[in-house]
């Protein structure tokens, strides 16, 4: 983990990330209109973020064993969906989440390691 004054907000918003997922996946369908392709690049943004989010709280020897977890959860998930009675499971689903992970760690690995330390540097240290 980065030595981060906020620690525990940091972990707290990354908990509260995946508590949305959760309960965003496992929630019954809304009614509406249905978009074409709006479903799978909802899951690649949620967990894109997620790691993202995650990857600015631990350094970049532990984005892997991160990345991991946010898969097995999201295979989990589609697992749980297949067996609601409300929702379809779908194995595209879960590779979706998997191109999330992906990309997650690639936009952290060129863009910001570790941007949590640099927003308490430049924005709460004040």
């Amino acid at each position: 983990m980065h030595p981060l004054k906020y620690a525990r907000l940091w972990l707290a918003g990354g908990l509260l990330l995946v508590v949305l997922i959760v309960v965003l996946s496992l929630a019954p369908d809304m009614p509406g209109p249905s978009m074409s392709g709006a479903d799978k690049l909802a899951h690649i943004l949620m967990y894109l973020i997620a790691m993202f989010w995650f990857a600015g709280i631990y350094v970049r020897a532990n984005w892997a064993r991160v990345g991991l977890v946010l898969v097995l959860l999201g295979i989990i998930i589609e697992l749980l969906q297949a067996t609601s009675g409300w929702r379809e499971g779908d194995w595209l689903d879960a590779l979706m989440n998997l191109a999330g992970v992906g990309l997650g760690i690639a936009l952290a690995w060129l863009w910001s390691d570790g941007w949590c330390s640099a927003v308490e540097r430049r924005w709460l240290a004040r």
